[in-house]
Formats: structure tokens, C-alpha cells, sequence
């Protein structure tokens, strides 16, 4: 996620700063391993042990289901953007998992932050 400053003048001729997130063009790809990455597209390459991968941006949540009925969601834009060699993060480290309990399905979607329900 990229935070640009963008400065204003108001009519009493104060300027006034802000930080605003600009969302940026995603890969989410999570591995048999149960490792997660948030690639850059421009950095993308198909891999066959991602469980699931899909385009996105970091403006949305990644849902990810699991072999034990749960699920979880998380901000794309609290997960470190990583490189399509790199690891990813562990998920295993960001989630409370039960024994055993592995992640089978993922999807992302644009979660108003108010709402606690999915419908699909």
C-alpha cells in the first residue's frame, strides 16, 4: 500500500496535509505449505503449489477457509508485499489455527468494515 501525502489549501490560506492509501494492483496467493503472499502483478509468476491465487488490490480482504469448517479474514493491506520467490508470511504465525486445522479455499472481497456477515 502506498501512502501519498496530499496537501490542500483551504479559503483562510492554511495548508493542510493528509495521508491517503492508494490501493495497488495484487496478486494473493496462499501455498500448500500455508504460506500466504501479497505479490506485486508486475512481479507475478503462476506457481502450481498455490492453493489459490487471484487479483486483486490492497483495498480488499483475503477470506480464507479451512479444512475444519473456519474461517478468517484479513486485510490485504496489513499483510507485507513479498516478492514471487519469496516465502510470504507464514499464516500459521498471523492465525489462530486449531491441531491439524489447514487452509483449503480462499477468496477476496471488499468487506464493508461495519458488516459482521458474507453472503455469496
Amino acid at each position: 500500500v502506498i501512502a501519498k501525502e496530499i496537501t490542500t489549501s483551504a479559503s483562510n490560506g492554511k495548508a493542510t496535509t493528509k495521508k491517503t492509501f492508494v490501493p495497488d494492483d495484487v496478486v494473493v496467493c496462499v501455498n500448500e505449505d500455508g504460506y500466504i503472499k501479497v505479490i506485486p502483478i508486475k512481479n507475478y509468476r503462476s506457481n502450481s503449489s498455490y492453493i489459490f491465487s487471484v487479483k486483486t488490490d490492497t483495498s480488499d480482504m483475503v477470506i480464507l477457509f479451512s479444512n475444519r469448517g473456519n474461517y478468517y479474514r484479513l486485510p490485504l493491506k496489513s499483510l507485507k508485499q513479498c516478492g514471487a520467490s519469496d516465502k510470504g508470511t507464514a499464516l500459521g504465525s498471523i492465525l489462530n489455527f486449531e491441531q491439524g486445522e489447514k487452509i483449503v479455499l480462499g477468496y477476496t472481497c471488499n468487506v464493508l468494515p461495519n458488516k459482521s456477515y458474507i453472503l455469496f
